[in-house]
């Protein structure tokens, strides 16, 4: 099954024309995979065989194979746990296949589904061709990681469609591909499975899938004289009996929740599922597996557990120990802050006698440890009675000895560097990014506001003293509105972002005091080490610039004007690194990088707040919120303007003792609202006035001892009339603030680190950069957004 789908049906069985029938053929697929999963190594793959069926192995998560529907190819699963073909139709034409006026849905246990119109067609699977009944479901969730539906190799006695179409009283054969092919040829009929493991991220070859004929690898022929096992042809399922389990050499059986003919007291029954990507087992079971695991914890079926433990265990089937390899039984994956964590390959469900039909449900971790066989016997045709064989590919001993050789590199996959990342000198390599020859980036061009999504960007390498990274998240900011705007002026090209967080992968030749494999997000709008707000080695401009574009074009900086972070990798100055904290989540290290810095610098050190100020903070954006969550911290009394009621909300949730719009300001100031500080994201001249106002209640004669302060914070071209008199007489000063220095950051990350600020963002795929912009430009970010590269992103 898919997962844990549940897919129930009856059969009617029909007759088809086969029109190309062949006597049997070894089929090539793929097994797909997600950031997630285990990659190790490996595989069992069938050399001599042509592929007939491009059998692929996507990154150890689900295994495909391409089938023809009407002339056109479809990426499918194979599922051993169902029957019926249903195919993601989005975009294709089918004026040539022929509508059976019936609709019929598969429903999985993970919430997903398939439904649609049942449709007739031409249907090829590597030499074989057949008229076939398939569901059209166009825009089904049910679809993994760029596959496009789903091939079901079990009983035909699941079979949704054939249930389907009997209830509408149709004549239509509703047959599954498999039973189709084995009455209608002199196929024999079972299929073969082993599955290989993979050790990228990409599509690899998924081992060996063949369709009436055994395995041509001469390591796999001994399967011919392997025990055949008996199917419980009543459950519709591959379910045999199975004798137990070994741990360490000690065997542990019994104990099912079943009693069903031939079964001993100390058998259970097992499911062999090619669709499901781990293993269920009962808690009884699992007690004995992890029993001296130290530190394993179970967190809803699934078991933690330190990354170097080696299991050592066996499912006995027919009297024989079948090992699973050690990097099967212990997977990893990482975590949203770039953590490796590990997991079991085996996953505790009791099962329901009511609702279940087996007490082990053994998917893709026990698969890839056996060259399987599936006799289909009297499922299709006959009495014969369905069978299993099996045939270990894994030699217990020797794949302990791999283990640690294949986690460490497994880990450095997840992790998204080479394997020479932490050899003499350090330099890292980093792997390919979304297009076959270099990554994803998101492109500003002279000529447009829009930025040109590409995949095949080439992964640039550092300097002598730069560091490589490998992007976790690159946050969106109105400065790059700002910049996109001015198309017709900017004459420049390059990806853009400046709010960056990610992994150092590798290092120039010069650097010292970066660590490969750790997080860093980048100060990019300082010069030198961003340690001092006027850099002492940066030397001026032959003059001041005159205006925020002057500005941004006369000084380059990462991501406005140099290539910046809306990519799979950047490249940065070793001096703009600043380490970021366990704990703290990628989508927040970025826009701590110039949101939480600059909102940090503004509201301490520029506005100086101390402990019962009262503190009023124009533009609740994603800087503005930082400044309420700051000021708070900082013991002030805070009192939030911004014109949007959810910011006005997430102020007053972050410690705000009040919120405006702009009008109810005004009637306050009328009553004499006042305040100590006024700080200011908006910057324009009729915020200025009101900030003014707010601040406008310090005595002429108590200027001395107080004076009230507003702060413009960011870069503005708009002209703020300042009164000279009126700013002396009520000794107001104006400060402004435009960015922060390394302390700050750091500070904030700390902060953030230890849960006392929060920031508030939005992520989106880096390919939506667009979209994301799109909503900044009208006032539909709520706070902060980030964009997420793909190796980071998930749904």
């Amino acid at each position: 099954m898919k997962s844990r789908a549940a897919l129930i049906g009856l059969i009617v069985p029909g007759l088809v024309e086969i029109l190309r029938p062949v006597a049997a053929v070894s089929v090539p697929f793929q097994a797909i995979s997600s950031s997630s999963s285990i990659l190790p190594f490996g595989a069992s793959k069938d050399q001599e065989s042509d592929d007939e069926f491009t059998f692929q192995n996507i990154e150890d998560v689900i295994y495909t194979a391409e089938l023809k529907v009407g002339g056109q190819t479809f990426v499918v699963q194979l599922d051993t746990g169902s029957s019926d073909l249903w195919l993601d139709t989005t975009g294709v034409d089918l004026s040539s296949f022929e509508d059976t006026g019936v609709v019929s849905t598969i429903e999985y246990g993970d919430g997903t589904s398939a439904s649609g119109k049942v449709l007739i067609g031409d249907v090829t699977l590597g030499d074989f061709t057949t008229k076939q009944a398939f569901i059209s479901a166009p825009g089904s969730n049910a679809t993994t990681l760029n596959d496009k539906g789903l091939l079901g190799l079990g009983p035909p006695g699941l079979s949704r469609i054939a249930s389907d179409l009997a209830s509408k009283s149709s004549t239509t054969d509703g047959q599954p591909l498999l039973s189709n092919i084995f009455e209608s040829s002199s196929t024999e009929s079972f299929v073969s499975f082993a599955l290989s493991r993979s050790d990228d991220t990409s599509a690899t070859g998924g081992g060996v899938f063949t369709v009436g004929e055994f395995a041509s690898n001469s390591s796999l022929s001994g399967i011919q004289n392997s025990n055949k096992l008996d199917v419980l042809a009543s459950t519709e399922r591959w379910i045999v009996l199975m004798d137990g389990i070994s741990v360490n050499g000690k065997k542990t059986s019994g104990n099912s929740v079943f009693s069903t003919t031939g079964q001993s007291s100390s058998q259970t029954l097992a499911n062999i599922d090619s669709g499901t990507t781990l293993a269920q087992i009962p808690t009884f079971y699992a007690e004995a597996i992890f029993a001296d695991v130290p530190d394993a914890q179970e967190d809803q079926g699934t078991i933690i557990v330190p990354c170097d433990t080696i299991l050592n265990v066996s499912f006995i089937f027919g009297g024989v120990e079948f090992p699973i390899h050690p990097i099967d039984t212990v997977q990893a994956a990482v975590d949203r802050n770039n953590n490796i964590f590990c997991f079991s390959g085996f996953v505790v469900s009791d099962p329901d006698p009511l609702e279940d039909t087996q007490d082990f449900l053994l998917g893709d971790t026990f698969m890839r440890n056996v060259y399987t066989v599936f006799n289909f016997g009297e499922f299709v045709s006959g009495s014969d009675t369905p069978t299993l064989q099996f045939l270990s590919i894994t030699d217990a001993n020797t794949a302990a000895s791999q283990f640690e050789e294949l986690s460490k590199a497994r880990n450095n996959t997840l992790l998204g560097i080479g394997s020479d990342a932490n050899s003499a000198g350090g330099s890292g390599t980093p792997d390919g990014g979304s297009g076959s020859n270099g990554m994803q980036a998101a492109i500003h061009l002279p000529n447009t506001p829009v930025l040109k999504i590409v995949n095949d960007f080439e992964i640039p390498k550092p300097d002598k003293k730069q560091v490589l990274l490998k992007v976790q998240a690159s946050g969106l900011c109105h400065t790059d509105v700002f910049t996109l705007s001015q198309f017709p002026v900017d004459p420049r090209t390059y990806i853009i972002g400046h709010e960056v967080t990610g992994i150092a992968v590798a290092l120039g030749s010069e650097v010292a005091g970066i660590e490969l494999n750790k997080r860093y997000s980048v100060l990019s709008l300082g010069g030198g080490c961003v340690s001092c707000l006027k850099c002492p080695q940066t030397p001026p401009p032959p003059s001041p610039p005159k205006s925020a574009l002057e500005f941004f074009l006369s000084t380059p900086f990462l991501g406005l004007g140099q290539n910046g972070g809306h990519a799979e990798y950047v490249v940065a100055d070793e001096q703009t690194l600043v380490p970021v904290p366990d704990g703290v989540k990628p989508e927040h290290a970025a826009v701590a990088a110039d949101a939480g810095t600059t909102a940090w610098h503004a509201v301490k050190t520029t506005a100086e707040i101390k402990k019962g100020d009262r503190v009023l903070i124009t533009g609740i954006g994603g800087l503005g919120l930082f400044a309420v969550q700051f000021a708070v911290y900082l013991g002030a009394e805070v009192y939030a303007v911004d014109m949007r009621p959810s910011s006005r909300e997430l102020a007053l949730h972050f410690g705000a003792r009040k919120a405006f719009d702009l009008p109810e300001l005004d009637v306050e100031l009328q009553k004499g609202f006042s305040v100590d500080i006024a700080i200011d994201f908006v910057s324009t001249d009729t915020t200025f006035k009101r900030d003014a106002k707010a601040v406008n209640s310090v005595t002429f004669a108590s200027q001395l001892q107080k004076r009230g302060r507003v702060v413009i914070v960011g870069l503005s071209d708009q002209n703020l009339a300042i009164n000279a008199f009126d700013s002396l007489a009520s000794g107001i000063e104006v400060r402004f603030s435009l960015y922060g220095l390394r302390e700050d950051m750091t500070e904030v990350l700390d902060l953030i680190s230890k849960n006392l600020i929060h920031p508030v963002v939005n992520c989106l795929p880096l390919a939506e950069a667009n979209k994301g912009y799109d909503e900044l430009r009208a006032n539909l970010v709520l706070s902060r957004a980030v964009l997420i590269p793909p190796a980071f992103w998930k749904d």
